[in-house]
């Protein structure tokens, strides 16, 4: 992920995508999801929790348990999941409402619509963006690099 994104929307992604690999195939844990995707386990229980809380993702407790995605995921989209985690896109500098002095920033300058327009753009390709789609391009490039 870029720097705009946080290490903690980093992981919900792939943990995402991970569960929608295994999509329908039961309960995966916590450190398997870790191993798979290069994401510290500590961290993933959290950020599970919250997918959890959110409705994204169910989960079991036990020797049998995990977590599974609770809806499809050509249902989940990028945007949403950016919506929960992040609270929204953070494209746009935060506006400290001073035009004027030694503060003025990006934010406040000429650059203010052309970063509104970015964050609409991004905006639109995640909401436009399931896992499902995530899950084909996964697909593609782990075929491309089986192909070498």
């Amino acid at each position: 992920m870029g720097a705009m994104h946080s290490s903690r929307l980093d992981y919900a992604l792939r943990a995402l995508l991970e569960l929608s690999k295994r999509y329908g195939g039961g309960p995966t844990r916590v450190q398997e999801i870790a191993n798979c995707q290069n994401v510290p386990a500590r961290f993933l229980e959290a950020v599970l929790a919250d997918l959890r809380r959110a409705g994204f993702v169910e989960s079991k407790r036990g020797v049998k348990g995990g977590y599974w995605l609770a809806m499809p995921p050509e249902a989940i989209t990028v945007a949403e999941v950016v919506r929960l985690v992040d609270g929204g896109l953070s494209l746009v500098p935060s506006d400290d409402g001073s035009e004027t002095g030694k503060d003025r920033s990006v934010g406040t300058s000429a650059f203010k619509a052309l970063w509104r327009q970015a964050a609409a753009a991004l905006e639109a390709l995640y909401s436009a963006t399931t896992f499902a789609d995530l899950l084909e391009e996964d697909l593609a490039l782990s075929r491309e690099a089986a192909d070498y």
